[in-house]
């Protein structure tokens, strides 16, 4: 690349992630996982037992798969027969703790990478439970499968005619291994999607635009580690078990205008 070119690209990334992030915020709600043993309850709750998408994993409760250590959030899936399931991991939610409609929703992640993993930061839809998915509206601030390097960033909801419809793109290249931060910023106009800072997505909602009213409500988050299932297939004899994502912490602020 010419050096006028890249000079340029660097300018067009300052520009982009300037002015998503010129609006002040103020934090309102997080965790930083600092202690030990399992999630802080008044927090967190789990799912538990087999939930979607043909996963193989059974989520359970135990320290063996949700735990805090070390200041992080270890999510583990291992090869430990549960119920009929061949498979244990954990999945958190703070459903019925804590939900937002709008902001920035932010956490530094450093995840698994192997055949049938998916590590996953998403959010619902509160009222899931009157209205079921996908019509509560589903964000997906990143899923990551098998051993690709990029996540993928996602809006689901449903149509005026009760079909899924989704909006999504793939990162750009990156180790996912390594730490990074994920984030969407959330307005009512937009929803933006964004690793270190640095945009790669945008979905418009303004005033309910191709039936996104599902987006202009609140929202609660879901951090876990299935493996197999509809998307990434199932694992092999190279998949690294136990596998472990990190979650260094979870932030989520409001602007101060809106």
């Amino acid at each position: 690349m010419k050096p006028f070119f890249k000079g340029l690209f660097v300018c067009l990334c300052v520009l982009t992630t300037a002015s998503a992030y010129s609006q002040d915020y103020k934090l309102v709600w997080s965790d930083e996982f600092n202690g030990k043993g399992a999630p802080d309850p008044k927090k967190w709750d789990y799912e538990v037992g087999y939930i979607r998408n043909k996963e193989l994993q059974y989520y359970t409760k135990e320290t063996t798969n949700a735990r805090r250590y070390k200041g992080n959030l270890e999510i583990t899936v291992r090869k430990e027969p549960m119920n009929g399931y061949a498979y244990t991991s954990g999945s958190v939610i703070s459903k019925g703790k804590a939900d937002w409609t709008y902001g920035k929703i932010e956490g530094r992640f450093k995840l698994p990478s192997g055949q049938g993993l998916w590590a996953c930061f998403w959010t619902l839809g509160a009222n899931i439970d009157q209205i079921g998915w996908p019509s509560c509206g589903e964000i997906d601030i990143f899923e990551h499968i098998n051993t690709e390097p990029m996540i993928h960033g996602t809006g689901h909801w449903a149509s005026d005619s009760s079909k899924h419809v989704m909006n999504g793109k793939s990162s750009p290249e990156i180790d996912v291994t390594q730490w990074h931060t994920y984030s969407v910023i959330w307005t009512p106009t937009a929803i933006t999607w964004y690793i270190d800072d640095v945009q790669f997505h945008e979905m418009p909602i303004a005033k309910g635009i191709n039936s996104t009213q599902e987006f202009h409500a609140p929202h609660y988050v879901l951090i876990n580690l299935p493996i197999g299932g509809s998307w990434p297939g199932p694992p092999n004899e190279t998949t690294p078990l136990p596998a472990t994502m990190y979650c260094d912490y979870i932030r989520v602020y409001k602007a101060m205008i809106e």
